[in-house]
Parts: structure tokens; C-alpha cells; sequence
């Protein structure tokens, strides 16, 4: 997750869009202002790999100038492939029943956020604002950032599923945390725990 806020931020920093160009240049400067050796380097691949694959549905090992970069600097390294989440699985998540809308909702926002359970758990109805074509969520505090941040959410799948869920909490449930129980059909006043976040 630090990873990749961090590549976000760099991405804001240098004012530029999320391209092959792009993470070139922020491999580049990790490996002048960072020194770090080559297993790092490609340990923070795969996880820019994971985000790109289910954010964009793009593997970073398509990238043909950054991936002979990485292996340039690379000394007697063994890359090694990690299973990730593909957008095919994004789809079976999407599509999981009725039952399953709270943990869907917890798999977008962290998905999206690139979030710690904790940090999805102590999301409020105060942070979050639902717009007609994205939802902003922000998230007051992190274990590792001391700055509020906040995300959209407006990828399809993520939006609906998150618009379907706030228009179906009752109003008198819109307070405190965010994620409510939903239990045989319904919503009741009772907090969704955190051990049964999936992931």
C-alpha cells in the first residue's frame, strides 16, 4: 500500500499522467534518490504491477523499456510472479449476491483506496460525499500518513456498488461509521466488523 501512495504522490508531484513514460521516470528517481538495491526495486513493481492490473487492466510487464531497466540493474535477481487480482475476478466480485453488498463495498473501497482494513474500518458517513459520477472518501487518518487524504471512486462497477449501497442504508443509519451490518435482507443498526473484512 506505502508503495503505491507513493507513486501516486509522485505522479501529483510531477504533474504527469499514469503511463509507460511515467513509471519510468519514477523508477529512475527511486534508483538515484533512494539507492535501493534490486530486489526493492522489483518488489515495488509488483505491487505498481498489482494496482495497474486492477485499476487500468494493464500488466506493467508490457512495458518493455521499464521492465529492461529493472533487469539492467538487476544482479542475479529471480523475478517472481505473485498471483493478483485480474479484472475478470473484479467481475466475479461485482457480480456475488445480494448477501454479499457489504463486503463488496469494503472490496471497492480498498481496492480504490489502497487501504488497511483499519483504515476502511474507521471510515464515517461524514467522509464520504456521493456525487452524481464519483464518490469521494476521505480518509482522516493512516497508520503510516499523518495527512488527511481522500480518493474518487468512478470506476463502474465501484460507483454502482457503492451508490446501491448508501441508497439502501435507512437514513436514521447514517451516522457514525460508515459500513453497516446487513443481515437477512436488511440493514440493522450494528457496525460491520472488521475480522470480517475479505481481505
Amino acid at each position: 500500500m506505502k508503495n503505491q501512495r507513493n507513486f501516486i504522490k509522485f505522479l501529483n508531484r510531477e504533474n504527469i499522467i499514469e503511463n509507460e513514460d511515467a513509471y519510468l521516470k519514477y523508477f529512475l528517481w527511486l534508483k538515484n534518490h533512494h539507492k535501493y538495491a534490486s530486489s526493492t526495486m522489483w518488489q515495488i513493481f509488483g505491487c505498481l504491477n498489482f494496482r495497474s492490473k486492477i485499476r487500468n487492466n494493464v500488466s506493467l510487464n508490457g512495458y518493455n523499456r521499464l521492465v529492461l531497466f529493472l533487469k539492467s540493474i538487476s544482479h542475479n535477481h529471480v523475478y517472481k510472479k505473485a498471483n493478483v487480482f485480474t479484472y475478470e475476478d473484479m467481475c466475479s466480485v461485482f457480480f456475488l449476491g445480494i448477501e454479499f453488498l457489504v463486503q463488496k463495498v469494503v472490496f471497492f473501497i480498498g481496492i480504490e483506496g489502497l487501504l488497511r482494513s483499519t483504515e476502511i474500518d474507521g471510515i464515517t458517513w461524514e467522509n464520504v460525499v456521493c456525487n452524481e459520477n464519483e464518490i469521494k472518501i476521505t480518509i482522516k487518518k493512516s497508520k503510516t500518513d499523518p495527512m488527511p487524504f481522500s480518493f474518487i471512486i468512478s470506476e463502474e462497477m465501484g460507483l454502482s456498488t457503492l451508490k446501491f449501497y448508501i441508497k439502501n442504508v435507512p437514513k436514521h443509519l447514517r451516522k457514525g461509521k460508515f459500513l453497516k451490518t446487513f443481515r437477512k435482507g436488511k440493514f440493522i443498526n450494528s457496525n460491520f466488523g472488521i475480522f470480517f473484512f475479505i481481505f
